[in-house]
């Protein structure tokens, strides 16, 4: 189920993948794998100033192609 359907958010969260050793102290991966995003899960600060913006977003349409 998506976190926003349990009433969370998201953020990407390039912090974690500066410093795979401490992300793997508490999680359990492995040597051989990177870690190439981080995802922060919470609840937003509705009124935090950064919370209030809304980027601008193109179709999937214009970024994405998908053959059969």
């Amino acid at each position: 189920m998506r976190a926003t359907a349990r009433g969370l958010d998201t953020i990407l969260a390039y912090a974690f993948v500066k410093y795979p050793d401490i992300i793997r102290k508490h999680l359990p991966i492995p040597e051989n794998e990177d870690i190439a995003i981080g995802i922060g899960i919470g609840y937003a600060k509705e009124d935090a100033k950064i919370n209030q913006y809304r980027s601008g977003r193109n179709p999937l349409t214009e970024i994405m192609l998908m053959e059969g």
